[in-house]
């Protein structure tokens, strides 16, 4: 496990405290995404959470660089990450509105496994034994979770377990075309390109899923959208003074948020299956982290969670 100095310097220690801050904010977006899909389909949802980010980038972004922000060098990869994006993020609202927040983060945590996996198959990276085991070994903590053998087939495609798993693995993608994307372009233009095709994509379901939402559930949306975009700036100033190794970590105390919030918001308790899958998968993950900094003698790239892309994107600026 990844060992933080006994003396952290000031700096450092306040990255530590913009990164709770943030991950407590993406918890209570969560938190609205959840309410507002009680009566908004997923990807009227997402229109709103894209394009309400894509307009405060959009400002933040010209402002501090002008127009080349717009200029890509690899469109087309850009495009790829952004169509990538809509499936992730549409899967990890979807699971959110199906199963508790508990269980959607759960899943959700296996990301850097799927990451180290992809790394390995995509971008031919070098993945020792080791690592390849904790992937193998947070895999069964997934299949915990989502206990299929007790609930059978259907139970797994119902639930939100499937559409979390699908969320996850666009993530991972993402994450690994971000690798990609940014020998060429600049994080804040890969930003754009991303919000850019999520708004569209959703925006083309629209006059088949559309749903007027009262003014409450207007407030909402608009709300997760402007709270994912602030928490994803404070992210990013995290990572401009700490290390991203010392700061991984702590990803991890959105479970303890999410279980305040799913208890008394829902009513929801995680039982047996998710607290031992999680503790699994967590562990796993941050063998993977520490392994990740070792090897690179650097800060590792892999992000425990489904929603880290653009702030590590921002971080890169």
């Amino acid at each position: 496990m990844i060992q933080p100095p006994r003396h952290l310097p000031a700096g450092q220690t306040g990255g530590i405290a913009l990164f709770c801050i943030s991950v407590l904010l993406l918890c209570c977006m969560d938190v609205l995404i959840k309410l507002s899909s009680e009566g908004i389909p997923v990807f009227e949802i997402l229109f709103f959470r894209s394009g309400v980010a894509l307009l405060v980038t959009l400002a933040v972004a010209l402002a501090r660089r002008g127009r080349q922000v717009l200029t890509a060098n690899r469109p087309g990869l850009l495009l790829l990450r952004g169509v990538i994006g809509v499936v992730a993020a549409s899967g990890f609202f979807a699971a959110l509105s199906l199963m508790p927040i508990m269980d959607a983060y759960a899943i959700g945590f296996s990301g850097p496994l799927l990451i180290t996996m992809l790394s390995a198959l995509i971008l031919a990276e070098r993945v020792g034994v080791r690592r390849w085991a904790a992937v193998v070994v947070g895999f069964i903590g997934v299949l915990i979770v989502l206990r299929p053998g007790e609930t059978g087939l259907a139970g797994f495609l119902n639930a939100g377990g499937a559409v979390a798993c699908i969320g996850v693995l666009g993530y991972s993608l993402l994450m690994v075309l971000t690798r990609l994307a940014g020998k060429t372009d600049a994080a804040a233009t890969m930003v754009i390109y991303s919000m850019a095709v999520m708004t569209a994509a959703s925006a083309l379901t629209l006059p088949f899923i559309f749903v007027a939402p009262t003014w409450g559930e207007l407030a909402m949306l608009v709300a997760l959208g402007l709270i994912g975009g602030g928490a994803h700036f404070l992210m990013a100033m995290a990572y401009q003074r700490a290390e991203a190794s010392l700061l991984a970590p702590f990803e991890y105390t959105s479970l303890l948020w999410g279980l305040g919030f799913g208890w008394a918001i829902w009513g929801d308790l995680p039982d047996e299956y998710v607290i031992g899958g999680s503790a699994l998968i967590i562990a796993a993950g941050l063998y993977v982290l520490h392994r990740e900094a070792l090897r690179h003698h650097r800060p590792s790239h892999a992000l425990p969670g489904a929603r880290e892309a653009a702030a590590e994107e921002e971080a890169g600026e």
